[in-house]
């Protein structure tokens, strides 16, 4: 596996200069950041998002609209990451509900670390894109093995823990896929969500690092407790 370095940094880090350092290889490890609206776990994602970005391929999807601003520095001015954004109101690129396995494979073919902004689309619209895109993207990554992490913010709209019918609906099952094997082929994952009770429980365990922000519900707690 293959992985590129464009800064002086060798480690990640999540919090404070006091919290112990993550390896450059928890890249392509799974992660969970869990907190209620504003406690933190949306910038901590993007924290990692632009850490990660000097040296491998970092990806995310945003079904809310929110990380268009990594384009911008902190200042809320100066230019930020140099990524293109695809969907979206601020978007480079717009996207199509149908053009999910087209985009997996620009991004794979050409090695772009992306924001995909679903937020402008129909929740049919959105499953179907997000299905063929997470589907095709881990064919692809089957032979092309390079580093790559994957942030799902509101994760429990992509990996939920109710299921139709008792089965995995086919967008769960390309998530638990890239989840549970990824890792064999250089593709790293991160769920965000606020409500961890609501996110699909057999992937929520599957997660090396949790990082848990505030959670106030009993029913929140108890998921995090069980994991």
């Amino acid at each position: 596996m293959k992985s590129t370095t464009q800064g002086e940094q060798r480690h990640l880090l999540i919090g404070t200069e006091a919290t112990p350092p993550l390896p450059l290889t928890a890249i392509t490890s799974t992660f969970a950041l869990m907190g209620k609206r504003r406690s933190g776990k949306s910038y901590c994602g993007t924290l990692l998002f632009e850490q990660m970005h000097a040296h491998a391929q970092v990806v995310t999807i945003d079904p809310v609209g929110v990380w268009w601003g990594l384009r911008l520095a902190r200042d809320g001015k100066s230019t930020g990451l140099d990524v293109p954004i695809f969907g979206g109101d601020h978007g480079d690129i717009p996207l199509e509900p149908h053009g999910g396995a087209l985009l997996a494979r620009v991004i794979v073919e050409r090695h772009l670390s992306a924001i995909i902004d679903v937020s402008n689309f129909e929740p049919q619209q959105m499953k179907r894109f997000v299905t063929e895109f997470a589907k095709t993207l881990f064919e692809l990554k089957k032979r092309d093995r390079t580093a790559m992490h994957l942030f799902l913010e509101e994760s429990a709209m992509f990996v939920p823990q109710d299921k139709e019918d008792g089965q995995d609906p086919p967008m769960l099952a390309a998530f638990k896929r890239i989840m549970r094997q990824g890792g064999n082929f250089g593709i790293g994952m991160t769920l965000l969500d606020q409500r961890p009770q609501d996110v699909n429980k057999k992937l929520l365990n599957q997660t090396e690092i949790l990082v848990v922000f505030q959670l106030m519900g009993n029913h929140e707690r108890k998921a995090i407790e069980a994991w």
